[in-house]
């Protein structure tokens, strides 16, 4: 089994945490949601912030297979990861559309782009491509 390149290693752990983060965030709108809502103010949340949490427990799901599956090399896990990347930049602007205003909103949009993208244009590397391309996993 070929070893994963170093910036493979640090993009599954990232991943990883992302997934785990996510989590953490549905889990905790579920709570709130139990409690009294999401704002704690006794109404019922809009559609969106039900969108938001579905989206959050689907890449949460799917970003841990993702980032286990970067660190054998499998093939499908370069292209989900891209996928996944271009559609959680999307996910992350909308979730910040609903929590945040003004400049605050363009600095987490800007973020989340910049975030994603840097991950994309590093899994589009030679290194990168070499190692989940013309790796066969065991």
């Amino acid at each position: 089994m070929k070893k994963p390149p170093l910036g493979v290693t640090v993009v599954a752990v990232l991943t990883l945490l992302g997934a785990i983060g996510d989590l953490f965030f549905a889990t905790l709108w579920v709570a709130l949601g139990a409690m009294g809502g999401p704002p704690l103010s006794g109404y019922n949340p809009p559609i969106s912030y039900w969108i938001v949490l579905f989206n959050s427990i689907l890449f949460s799901i799917i970003s841990l297979v993702v980032s286990i599956r970067m660190l054998r090399g499998a093939r499908y896990a370069w292209y989900s990861s891209i996928i996944l990347w271009v559609f959680s930049a999307v996910h992350y602007c909308y979730a910040a559309s609903l929590i945040f205003r003004g400049e605050n909103l363009m600095i987490m949009v800007g973020f989340a782009v910049l975030a994603n993208t840097t991950l994309i244009v590093y899994f589009q590397s030679r290194q990168v491509k070499d190692y989940f391309l013309n790796h066969q996993t065991s």
